[in-house]
């Protein structure tokens, strides 16, 4: 299972703690279903309404978000739909990848699971002596240290 799939499902636990539905109940009903789907190149003034919009023409919609700058607030061009059945989604992925929304071609398909990138932070490996325990010129074995 992907981690997002589980941060989703804990997410409806606390939503649905007061209806009494057990963890179970959650993961029948929502593992088998869901699609998220990607969808880029959006125009930079578009609404999550309006996106969903063209969506639900396919099927249910169960959640639609248009990534935004943490700074601006301006969209980023792209956005993630979910929708509660594969074959709805399929079928939304194949007419609407390559459709225009005001102007602008729009791609979608399934997204895919975020990749782990390693050029990030303060530590980002390099060169140097990867014999750390053998510099200088005491030249002795770890173990004889202590």
């Amino acid at each position: 299972m992907s981690g997002f799939f589980i941060n989703k499902i804990f997410s409806y636990i606390y939503v649905f703690l007061n209806k009494k539905v057990t963890f179970v109940e959650l993961l029948i009903k929502y593992s088998k279903f869901i699609m998220k789907i990607f969808c880029g190149s959006l125009p930079f003034n578009l609404e999550e309404t309006e996106l969903k919009e063209f969506f639900e023409e396919y099927g249910e919609v169960t959640s639609t978000v248009i990534i935004t700058d943490k700074f601006s607030g301006r969209s980023k061009g792209f956005g993630f739909i979910e929708m509660s059945d594969d074959e709805q989604a399929k079928k939304a992925i194949a007419e609407l990848n390559g459709a225009e929304i005001s102007g602008r071609t729009i791609v979608v398909n399934k997204a895919e699971e975020k990749r782990e990138n390693n050029r990030g932070g303060f530590n980002r490996g390099g060169g140097g002596n990867k014999d750390r325990f053998n510099k200088g010129g005491y030249n002795k074995s770890r173990s004889d240290r202590w």
